[in-house]
């Protein structure tokens, strides 16, 4: 079967909602979603769950927002802004890796497996704020030899997923 590691988020003005994986919900670094679904089920049904009430769609109405707008409060639960900061982070990490060499990669995970555990844990298990990534990034970058510098730097330049990381980082609701 194909786990769908990076690739856009889903189109969040669709009617139709989804969860998981099909929700891209999976880590670009790691190609898990399960911790992630399951951490974000409750508050994601609540909110399905309020949507569907009758009260709620009485006031909906009254406020003129269209039907077809009623999913994007669900949306916006499974994909806030503070989401998609990480999400565009850990896109960029990925795109670094595939453009890698074998030694490149070695350099990198040997990088990577020398921060603070907490900050390696905390990535691989989807719990670093964005805050704590750029701070992840700093880190990686003072340990990096400079080969890996260099490429950090390039890629920040000149990949696409930099510029969406830079846009995704300064954008705010």
């Amino acid at each position: 079967s194909y786990i769908p590691v990076g690739g856009s988020l889903p189109d969040t003005e669709q009617k139709n909602l989804a969860f998981g994986a099909a929700a891209c919900m999976v880590h670009p670094a790691t190609g898990y979603s399960v911790a992630r679904s399951l951490s974000e089920a409750p508050k994601y049904t609540s909110v399905i769950a309020t949507i569907l009430k009758p009260d709620h769609n009485k006031a909906i109405r009254s406020r003129q927002i269209s039907n077809e707008n009623i999913s994007m409060l669900a949306w916006n639960t499974l994909w806030p802004q503070e989401r998609k900061r990480q999400r565009s982070f850990f896109l960029f990490g990925l795109s670094l890796i595939l453009q890698q060499d074998i030694e490149g990669i070695r350099m990198f995970f040997h990088t990577f497996f020398r921060l603070p555990t907490w900050m390696w844990q905390g990535f691989l298990g989807s719990t670093l704020s964005s805050a704590d990534l750029m701070l992840f990034a700093f880190y990686m970058f003072v340990l990096a030899p400079n080969n890996l510098r260099k490429n950090l730097v390039r890629h920040l330049l000149s990949d696409p997923s930099g510029a969406t990381m830079i846009r995704t980082y300064f954008t705010f609701p």
